[in-house]
């Protein structure tokens, strides 16, 4: 399911249905605070809804390594696809935009922190499907995964990318990206960094 790799996106199946909807039931019943950006202006990370407006949920230690685990199963395929040998994965980040949640246009590495400038490949787990009417349990509206000149020469370019359950996206973490507002429905998702191996 790769028509996204001539623009350089990785796009395959990871979880099952049945996976999903563990790690969802889990996320339901989890303590969760505002997502937070950071910026070079500023040593620590903030929360800054004009640009982001996310949850983060709190799992267990064992939905985390059961996670890191399925990921890492992508290790080789996500090597050969970027053509660079990866370094460890950072601990993912377990996410659910509601309604008129949204995250501008950013990049994942910068030379902000230690925790993103050493970030190579980015990666998502959708844990549920993206509808145009938000009409099943576990689906949501709006919500895309939007890249921005996704490769030189694609300068103005954006392609959207539309969540479907168990799929995992990833891309180098230079690229610029957004997350559209969500219209309805909660989008889930799982998200980590490979790590650069020379940084």
């Amino acid at each position: 399911m790769n028509g996204f790799s001539g623009y350089g996106i990785f796009a395959s199946p990871l979880l099952s249905d049945h996976e999903c909807q563990q790690v969802t039931t889990e996320m339901i019943s989890k303590a969760r605070s505002r997502a937070q950006v950071n910026s070079a202006e500023r040593p620590q990370d903030y929360e800054d809804l004009s640009s982001r407006s996310t949850s983060l949920v709190s799992v267990s230690n064992d939905l985390l390594q059961y996670s890191t685990s399925a990921l890492e199963s992508k290790r080789g395929c996500l090597e050969e696809f970027f053509d660079r040998k990866l370094g460890p994965i950072s601990e993912l980040s377990f996410l659910e935009y509601g309604p008129g949640d949204f995250f501008c246009k950013h990049t994942d590495r910068g030379p902000v922190s230690a925790s993103t400038a050493n970030r190579s490949v980015s990666t998502v787990i959708f844990l549920g499907d993206h509808e145009q009417t938000q009409s099943r349990e576990g689906s949501f509206s709006g919500g895309e995964l939007l890249f921005h000149d996704p490769l030189p020469g694609l300068e103005g370019f954006a392609l959207p990318v539309r969540g479907q359950r168990g799929l995992l996206v990833a891309f180098d973490s230079n690229v610029p990206h957004e997350v559209t507002k969500v219209t309805a429905g909660r989008r889930q998702t799982i998200v980590a960094w490979f790590q650069a191996l020379d940084g």
